[in-house]
């Protein structure tokens, strides 16, 4: 028998943070290496059982979902005006996910890897000299389902000052 939770209420709101290094090889084409750290999640599955069972009627798993790992991807960009561009992202995230759930008085966590795909679309503004801002969304693929939690994706809206060589 599988169960649906009746309602799932999900906090995201935790800070991410990224670290990279990329490669421009052309005004059209570059890449990029880095590393990400989507924050924590957690996520609250509200489930009602029938009285059927020697179970209480309804009882919420708690759980939170981190997420990290390398990225390696390929920009493809289109210059708009004075400074401006339009990118598309188009790569691959080696993340780790780590599952903690949260028992009465206990706290298991358990982390499992998975390769999936990243996308993501921006504006890179070049407004003096080496200096760059950017304002990008991503989102990943979806992280395969586990004993523990659903499957899940990862989606960000991300604003980054950049230097340029």
């Amino acid at each position: 028998m599988h169960l649906q939770p009746d309602r799932v209420d999900v906090d995201g709101g935790d800070t991410s943070w990224r670290l990279g290094v990329g490669y421009q090889f052309s005004r059209y084409l570059a890449a990029e290496v880095e590393y990400l750290d989507f924050g924590t999640t957690g996520y609250a599955e509200h489930y009602t059982i029938g009285a059927s069972l020697p179970l209480p009627d309804e009882f919420t798993l708690n759980y939170s979902s981190r997420l990290t790992g390398p990225a390696l991807s390929v920009l493809g960009s289109l210059p708009i005006g004075k400074g401006f561009a339009i990118y598309l992202r188009a790569g691959a995230l080696f993340a780790d996910r780590e599952i903690a759930i949260q028992q009465a008085t206990d706290v298991g966590s358990t982390t499992f890897g998975d390769t999936v795909w990243l996308g993501g679309a921006g504006v890179d503004w070049s407004f003096a000299g080496h200096w760059a801002m950017q304002a990008e969304y991503q989102r990943s693929g979806d992280f395969g389902s586990t004993m523990q939690a659903a499957d899940a994706a990862v989606e960000s809206v991300s604003l980054r000052l950049r230097y340029k060589l």
